[in-house]
């Protein structure tokens, strides 16, 4: 990069999906220490404290890492859209790329859930599956969230345009009705509470996802890495200044986010990492690994817990050893991929891409 024009790339962005991915793995698989039935040899359990548990509750950021990367990359995508109908396009053809590649992988897992008879498959469970809903499948609350944000993203684009302050105050006034009369409806059984629709609904009352993704729209606007990068002060020092990021993010977030579930802080401490991590790897060797995983973090997200929790925790448990364990289950995982790509890819190039030019290049070496 040309210090003296530096600022938040793709490929800062595909490192920091690579290291979000594998916090998200180590993350779920030592947390809860019990859905593993503790049938391994923890290497961090040092006089009767577990810091693997400990570096598992702080791998929680990875949530809001994405969320973050979301919000940075619509707004950028969106901000030049003439109206909102053409933002609303792009919206639907990027959620229809993604529900497609999500598709596949819940059509193998529900097959081969259904061969070896960890499920029943029937019509409900089809259609719920559908909508990123499968039963018994926790992990899966991300694809609604995930949802919400890019049906909400253009709205937010609006209120972060030069758009006149009627417009924007109108577009508030707007959504705070729509919530409010949807919120009644609810309450009084209207709606089903328990029905898809609600399971989306809710996902916008999760203020650190809602924030974490405004931050991110914020940051994209104002081009905060560009400033902080040309900064003279920060680039003459930008090493120090990184490492000191990421130990104020570590420590701040041991301190007060120390559940295997909050995220309140991460609206915050996701955007430091993010700069702090890819600033220092970004012109290294560790770079090229990281955007490597970056490539194949939507399918390890979407694949790692059935190998690990629901399907074929014996086989994840084979090494014995905790480290070896999610090394095992990272390349378990990233061989899932490499078989869903094989399928994705073509039907990518025949769906979406108009020259047909999506490649297998980057996804089977580093």
């Amino acid at each position: 990069m040309n210090k003296n024009n530096m600022s938040f790339t793709k490929e800062h962005t595909q490192i920091a999906k690579g290291i979000a991915i594998l916090f998200m793995v180590y993350h779920h698989l030592f947390v809860i220490p019990e859905r593993l039935n503790n049938g391994y040899i923890n290497l961090l359990d040092i006089n009767g404290v577990n810091f693997q548990s400990i570096i598992a509750n702080f791998c929680k950021i990875c949530v809001c890492i994405y969320i973050f990367l979301s919000g940075y990359g619509f707004f950028l995508s969106l901000k030049n859209t003439n109206s909102i109908l053409q933002m609303y396009k792009k919206v639907v053809i990027h959620a229809l790329k993604f529900m497609s590649n999500y598709w596949i992988i819940v059509l193998i897992e529900l097959l081969v859930g259904t061969i070896i008879g960890k499920i029943k498959i029937n019509l409900e469970i089809v259609i719920n599956a559908i909508f990123g809903i499968v039963d018994g499948v926790a992990e899966f609350w991300f694809i609604q969230a995930y949802i919400v944000m890019l049906l909400i993203a253009p709205i937010l684009v609006i209120l972060l345009s030069k758009k006149q302050i009627i417009t924007k105050i109108l577009t508030i006034l707007l959504l705070v009705i729509i919530y409010l009369i949807v919120r009644v409806l609810l309450k009084y059984d209207y709606i089903d509470d328990s029905g898809i629709f609600a399971s989306y609904f809710w996902q916008i009352e999760n203020l650190p996802i809602v924030a974490t993704f405004f931050m991110g729209m914020l940051c994209s606007k104002f081009d905060i890495y560009k400033k902080v990068f040309n900064n003279r002060a920060v680039s003459n020092h930008i090493v120090l200044f990184s490492v000191l990021c990421l130990i104020f993010v570590v420590i701040f977030r041991m301190i007060f986010c120390n559940s295997p579930t909050s995220m309140k802080f991460d609206f915050l401490l996701a955007p430091v990492f993010v700069f702090a991590f890819t600033t220092l790897v970004c012109n290294n060797k560790l770079s090229k690994i990281m955007r490597f995983f970056g490539k194949h973090s939507t399918n390890v997200w979407l694949t790692h817990t059935f190998w690990c929790y629901y399907y074929f925790q014996n086989i994840v448990l084979l090494p014995k050893v905790s480290l070896l364990i999610f090394i095992w289950l990272i390349i378990l995982s990233l061989f899932t991929s490499y078989i869903i790509n094989i399928l994705y890819i073509p039907l990518y190039n025949r769906v979406f891409s108009k020259r047909r030019n999506f490649s297998y290049q980057g996804y089977f070496a580093l």
